[in-house]
């Protein structure tokens, strides 16, 4: 019986997983594994074990496969030094994956193709299934032909268990139905060996023959029916050519169809378009020497052209004939459904509902393949990865010239032992899905986790120490202006979908959203534990007040970070009303705006899991219900709906004034006596206000007074400091009282809880943070005397706008300032809310919690600085911080969020970052083709000679496009590599400074 937990991957290697939260920590991992494997005695088993055992999958990862310590060190010291490893595989997709297997048709056969694979007790077993099969319907065993013998072998088991006749080899006589039965039973027997090593397809896709494995893969037919359609099709088809007046052959050519429709009509003799499997993918039949001329052409115009090993026209009018006989010899059998989708080229869909058994799979002999309708429903229904079921790789060109994104990976190939290139693949593909059972791997007999193994590594001061090799691309700080631009229309994503009202306060909106996902085919779970997405439906906000929209904060902040997502949640969507402002809507309700924040920063509690916000209008109609259920579909973090559109956040560099405008000469600044309070004072003080009032709680300390003493007198400025809790209504009108202030033209709110991580909500921690941001803000500006022509300034902090590790009260606090600033200014108030990033030497984090904040990027303005920045800013709450924009990028790439700011302020983060950046197009060519070729360097390179002639295949060429896509940022089409395109075409291409050839006339490289 085959076991459900395979040892090892199909070569004999076990497969030993690293991952972590941010990719320098990976490599820490491997380099610490490294060191302890070369002073402990450990094998290669219990590392993977141990591993398995004592690390969660995270974001991002790369597995090594090992047979032995020393293929394990070399590939970690691979891992550690991000260099590029034959027995190395990573990943950093968040996304759960959805696999489509592919299974092309005829052309890439041959004896012995499954030789090597018929030692895997995966393969070995459904092929014994279809060998019994074709025993049971009369026909030869297709082993004989898969193992490349011409006799029986006694040595076989499946030879040795049946009669002489029964288990007779193939001869010349059987080989049409043993070759397509072959074919079938090696697609057949890989597929189930990917599934035995746990990557499992959601969908197949058939290609001619090759429909007939992937309906039999997907449940659609049974064995015995599946075994009739290859039977019949090979003895008629074998009958036609054989009788046939003339002969007949197939080519395959890289042009497009309507390219292809051309050369037939310029070609003499009859020809038919059979096959489209891509934009630039199509295969001409007919009779032979039209195809010929064909051939001939195709050398000449310098495309890709080969002939196909078929002597039958397939999917021609010519098979017209073969109706009735085909499907006399079908079994009257019924196709079945089945959760796995099963999509066919006959159509380029799924099978149509009511479609007769027989007239199906004559209409799959006879009709022309339209694979590219197939590979792009496949794409349509969130295929991620692309898997080929044949011993040699036919379709990959295809696929990675129409799959986008989506992985495409072939099971074997040619030029590699099998066993080998398909742990390789499944490799690559078990690494691509951040939920693949890895624990599978796991012995009934485990051995215990190694003592003294080296801890998972996390960030440190220590190890950022000394790492910036070149200064930040801002070290003066950006103005950036929050804006909101559309978002395409998303289809929903096949997810299971919890939604949890975890306040009780939103039945009906609950009940609605849960119908629209209905709706829209999505799978609505009651078990969170089930759920891959988990839904928060926050309460209904209706109050503006900021005294009432705090106490409703402080009420239901708790319940929302008390939930937990479950094991196989990926993604956590907090649904909101109003907690956002676009530009024609009323001012933010604060309740919402704040409970978002929290939501941001609870999620770096989950480094598994990505949170996200989606806000709707305070009402909301089924159009926005609808755009909301696409909006799970998105990779963006901070989407909002309005009008039944959707939007997604970015930050755009504002331009800088040219005059910093006048400070008026009277100014009050709350929090005065604080650090950021102080460094206002004598900003003010220094650039010529004459009255400056500093409120805070404890009225100045020894050194504060010392340090206003100097300022008044290097000044001449008047400078009070009064001591009043502004949380306090009363105390802030006695205060007036008292002082009877006059009226002043600025008002600089700094006051604030130290944004000291917690993440423990409690009634004391949310009073402690809302009070002197939000109570004291509201309480001042409805008491302060203001001059009509007053302006508002309320030091806010980017963190309110992407959360931060612990911070979630301080970022909800600084959320709901930003909202009061939005209805003072609906009031008529020159008032702006400011999101600062660091300041350098005075911030309220210090030591260790502002260096884990700058280590996201962020560095610090001088005060002077980032104090003009804020002047100048125009009122509409801007974002001002300087950064390292490549680091900052980094840390939103280990949340698993999308870089919210422009591409034309982060433009370098958009430009190549590997090792191509700065070297000269010429030289990353040149390299990439010799690491690609497996030659010792670029003198053994003639670049005025094709890449094929220099080795260059169909796989190499998915190779090389990804390398040069990684140097140089962009995209090279397939079809030209391979087309007889030289090393010298390619550069000149790729530096712009030549025309194309003319073999790459067509849009040949584009942007990612």
């Amino acid at each position: 019986m085959l076991s459900n937990h395979p040892d090892t991957l199909p070569d004999g290697r076990i497969p030993v997983l690293i991952s972590a939260h941010a990719r320098d920590l990976v490599a820490a991992e491997a380099g610490a594994l490294a060191r302890y494997l070369h002073t402990h005695p450990a094998g290669v088993p219990q590392v993977a074990q141990t591993l398995r055992a004592t690390r969660p999958v995270r974001r991002h990862r790369a597995m090594v496969r090992a047979r032995d310590v020393g293929e394990l060190i070399s590939g970690l010291d691979a891992v550690y030094r991000g260099a590029e490893h034959p027995l190395v595989v990573r990943s950093h997709q968040p996304e759960a994956a959805r696999t489509a297997f592919v299974f092309p048709g005829q052309g890439n056969q041959w004896p012995g193709m499954g030789a090597d694979l018929l030692a895997v007790a995966a393969y070995r077993a459904e092929a014994d299934r279809c060998h019994d099969a074709f025993l049971r319907a009369g026909h030869a065993s297709p082993l004989s032909y898969l193992r490349g013998a011409d006799e029986s072998d006694d040595t076989d088991p499946a030879v040795q268990r049946g009669s002489t006749q029964e288990s007779r080899s193939w001869d010349r006589r059987d080989e049409p139905v043993v070759v397509q039965a072959a074919q079938f039973t090696h697609a057949a027997a890989l597929a189930a060996t990917w599934r035995h090593f746990g990557v499992l397809p959601d969908i197949t896709v058939g290609h001619s023959l090759g429909e007939v494995a992937a309906a039999y893969t997907a449940g659609v037919v049974d064995l015995d029916a599946a075994v009739a359609v290859v039977a019949a099709r090979a003895q008629l088809t074998d009958l036609l050519a054989a009788n046939a007046p003339v002969r007949f052959g197939m080519a395959m050519i890289a042009v497009s169809a309507e390219t292809a429709s051309e050369i037939i009509a310029e070609t003499p003799g009859w020809l038919e378009l059979s096959v489209v499997n891509g934009p630039e993918s199509v295969v001409i039949s007919g009779e032979w020497p039209a195809i010929q001329q064909v051939l001939n052409a195709a050398q000449r115009r310098g495309v890709f052209a080969r002939e196909l090993p078929v002597r039958y026209p397939a999917h021609t009018s010519a098979l017209e004939p073969l109706r009735d006989q085909l499907t006399a010899q079908l079994p009257d059998a019924q196709f079945h459904s089945t959760p796995v989708e099963f999509l066919g080229s006959v159509y380029g869909a799924p099978i149509p509902a009511g479609a007769a058994f027989r007239q199906y799979w004559f209409d799959n002999l006879r009709r022309q393949v339209r694979f590219d309708l197939a590979a792009a429903a496949a794409v349509a229904r969130g295929v991620t990865t692309f898997i080929e079921m044949s011993a040699h790789p036919t379709l990959l060109i295809a696929l990675g010239d129409s799959a986008g994104t989506a992985l495409v990976l072939g099971s074997t190939d040619r030029d590699r032992p099998a066993a080998e290139a398909l742990a390789a693949n499944i490799a690559a593909a078990a690494i691509a899905d951040p939920g693949y059972r890895w624990r599978d791997f796991t012995p009934p007999d485990a051995p215990a986790p190694l003592r003294h193994f080296p801890h998972a590594p996390m960030h440190t001061n220590r190890l950022w120490a000394g790492a910036q090799a070149s200064a930040p691309r801002h070290r003066a700080p950006v103005v950036m202006t929050e804006r909101w631009v559309p978002a395409g229309e998303q289809e929903p994503r096949p997810a299971r979908v919890a939604v949890n009202d975890y306040t009780g306060q939103s039945a009906e909106l609950t009940a609605q959203l849960v119908a629209a996902l209905e709706t829209s085919h999505v799978a609505v779970v009651t078990d969170p534990e089930e759920a891959e997405l988990l839904l928060l439906i926050a309460p209904p906000a209706d109050t503006t007040e900021i005294g009432a929209a705090a106490a409703e904060f402080a009420q239901y902040a708790a319940a929302q970070t008390a939930l937990h997502p479950g094991r196989n949640c990926r993604r956590v969507w907090l649904l909101t009303r109003g907690a956002e402002q676009l530009e024609a809507d009323p001012p933010a309700r604060p309740g919402p705006a704040a409970l978002a924040a929290l939501h941001r920063s609870t999620g770096f509690d989950y480094p598994d899991q990505t949170y996200a916000h989606i806000d709707l209008p305070t009402q909301t109609t089924h159009d926005d219900l609808r755009a909301a259920v696409g909006a799970l579909a998105l990779n963006d973090t901070e989407v909002a709906v309005r009008g039944g559109q959707l939007a997604t956040r970015r930050f755009v560099e504002s331009p800088a004034a040219q005059t910093v405008p006048a400070v008026p000469h009277s100014v009050v600044i709350t929090g005065g006596t604080g650090a950021i309070g102080m460094a206002y004072a004598a900003y003010c003080a220094e650039h010529g206000v004459r009255d400056i009032v500093l409120l805070s709680r404890s009225g100045g300390t020894d050194t504060i007074a010392a340090q206003l003493a100097v300022l008044r007198a290097r000044t001449g400025a008047r400078v009070t400091a009064i001591r009043c809790d502004i949380t306090d209504d009363a105390a802030v009108a006695a205060v007036i009282a008292h002082h009877r202030p006059a009226p002043v033209g600025l008002l600089v709110h700094t006051a604030s809880a130290e944004a000291v991580a917690t993440a423990k909500v409690t009634e004391t921690a949310v009073r402690d943070a809302l009070g002197a941001k939000v109570i004291g803000l509201d309480n001042v500006v409805r008491h302060w005397p203001l001059r009509a022509d007053a302006r508002v300034l309320v030091c806010s902090s980017v963190l309110a706008l992407w959360g931060g590790s612990g911070h979630g009260l301080y970022a909800a606090a600084n959320r709901m300032a930003d909202i009061k600033v939005g209805q003072l200014r609906a009031q008529g108030h020159d008032a702006s809310s400011i999101r600062w990033g660091l300041w350098r030497s005075v911030a309220v984090v210090s030591g260790e919690e502002k260096d884990r904040i700058g280590r996201t990027g962020l560095t610090p303005m001088s005060p002077e600085a980032a104090i003009t920045a804020g002047l100048s800013a125009a009122p509409n709450d801007p974002a001002i911080l300087s950064a390292d924009f490549d680091r900052l990028a980094v840390f939103f790439d280990s949340q698993g969020v999308p870089s919210p700011f422009d591409a034309a302020l982060s433009a370098d983060l958009f430009t190549p970052t590997g090792a191509g950046a700065e070297r000269p197009v010429a030289e990353v060519v040149a390299d990439e083709l010799v690491t690609v070729l497996g030659l010792e360097g670029p003198d053994d390179i003639d670049m005025h000679r094709a890449l094929v002639d220099l080795g260059l295949d169909s796989l190499l060429a998915l190779d090389l496009r990804k390398r040069l896509g990684r140097a140089t940022g962009l995209r090279v089409a397939l079809g030209p590599l391979l087309a007889g395109m030289t090393g010298a075409q390619l550069t000149a291409v790729l530096r712009d400074d030549a025309a194309p050839s003319p073999a790459t006339e067509r849009t040949v490289f584009t942007h990612d």
